[in-house]
């Protein structure tokens, strides 16, 4: 064989080499997760609205603007967009994205929908994201939630959500100089201040002797960066949800659309949340008795109270990663929840996601290449999800529709699941 016939050769092999490893990384980490379609019985509608109450806190009013997902027989219409064009851009400008990034697609809800016929009232379910995000940000579990039978109302927070919309066009940003949001600016810092509180609170955790103790760590945590800047958002979205809460439970529905407000069964309602969101529904739960059932999704329960007022009085389930990710370290908070079960009513759970980190538990989780960037654990993101809405949607089901088959995980090589 001649050499040119050798460096043709090489080159073939070469380029089946390059061919076959974009193939592999494609396959493995590019390739877009498929879209959930919902698996209940129904459709899912769509909209939108304002909320308005008295705040104890300011002694003002407090407009909020609620996101919603709920039950439909609708097979066709305008579909819902998963965020408006000015959120997209909005977020790309927060988190630095570039400005092609700054697009929106469609979810599988149709907006403005009929609610699904009928007089039956459908449990409620009140969601808070995490910080510096945004009412939409779970979309796909709210889709999953709503085809199953609930209505699901998910707050956005004026001046502490990335961005809150207004039914009548208005709109307000973040508030980028609360000392929460100018802490964030010096992300190298902020990241590394997070990573040693949490894994100081994590040690203490594990090594506490009493609930006292690791109530103390905990507490120490709620005053540490970064926790102690997001205590008044902490502070202000457990009040913005009991009101919200409490007006579904005391019949005062003026203020929402005509065809939810007779079909919310004020007497099943359940919070959950992500991150700062999820330590919002735990603390609403303490001093609400019309909530049922609460999920905390991966937030470390950093709350300024002493150990005496701490109580989970009805079922709450935390569903945690392996560990929050930075500046390529993970700090490992799995079992960081889980004393608080020494405290929390019969029926409560902690299900641990091996290979998932913290943004897995958002619509980040269906965006595959982020793994390359360090934002997603290894974890299968099709499996996750899948996983993730099974036991959401079980756990709801067993404690406010009266469901009593126990859960079951779908992979029982992702979740490890207690329930206490």
């Amino acid at each position: 064989m001649g050499v040119k016939s050798v460096a043709w050769a090489f080159l073939g092999v070469l380029l089946l080499m390059v061919l076959g490893g974009g193939v592999y990384l494609y396959l493995t980490q590019l390739r877009p997760v498929p879209a959930f379609e919902p698996t209940g019985e129904f459709s899912v509608g769509a909209t939108n609205f304002d909320f308005e109450f008295r705040s104890e806190m300011t002694g003002g009013l407090r407009r909020l603007n609620i996101r919603a997902w709920y039950p439909s027989d609708a097979g066709e219409g305008e579909i819902n967009p998963v965020i408006s064009q000015r959120m997209a851009e909005k977020m790309a400008e927060f988190y630095g994205m570039p400005d092609f990034m700054a697009t929106s697609e469609n979810s599988l809800s149709f907006r403005d929908a009929p609610i699904a016929e009928g007089s039956k009232k459908f449990p409620v379910l009140v969601f808070n994201h995490g910080f510096g995000s945004f009412a939409e940000q779970n979309t796909t579990n709210m889709q999953e939630l709503a085809s199953n039978g609930y209505l699901v109302f998910s707050i956005s927070h004026p001046g502490q959500s990335l961005l809150t919309e207004y039914a009548d066009g208005t709109y307000v940003y973040n508030d980028g100089e609360l000392p929460a949001f100018v802490e964030q600016l010096d992300v190298e810092r902020a990241i590394e201040n997070t990573r040693n509180s949490i894994e100081a609170a994590a040690r203490n955790a594990s090594e506490a002797e009493s609930f006292e103790q690791y109530w103390q760590g905990m507490a120490e945590l709620a005053k540490s960066p970064p926790f102690a800047n997001m205590q008044p958002f902490l502070r202000a979205w457990v009040e913005d949800s009991n009101a919200l809460i409490n007006a579904i439970a005391q019949g005062r529905s003026e203020q929402f659309p005509a065809m939810l407000a007779g079909r919310m069964d004020g007497e099943k309602i359940g919070i959950f949340g992500h991150s700062l969101g999820g330590m919002a529904a735990i603390a609403a739960s303490m001093g609400n008795s019309n909530i049922r059932a609460v999920i905390n999704i991966d937030g470390p329960f950093a709350f300024d109270e002493p150990a005496g007022n701490i109580e989970l009085p009805v079922p709450t389930c935390m569903l945690m990663s392996e560990g929050l990710a930075g500046a390529g370290e993970i700090a490992g908070m799995a079992d960081i929840n889980t004393p608080l079960m020494e405290v929390a009513a019969s029926g409560s759970c902690v299900a641990i996601f091996r290979g998932a980190w913290h943004m897995n538990f958002t619509d980040m989780n269906y965006i595959s290449f982020l793994r390359l960037l360090g934002v997603l654990g290894p974890v299968n993101q099709e499996k996750f999800g899948q996983e993730f809405n099974n036991l959401l949607v079980s756990f709801f089901d067993r404690e406010l529709k009266g469901d009593d088959i126990e859960y079951v995980p779908l992979y029982d090589f992702i979740v490890e699941y207690t329930r206490y």
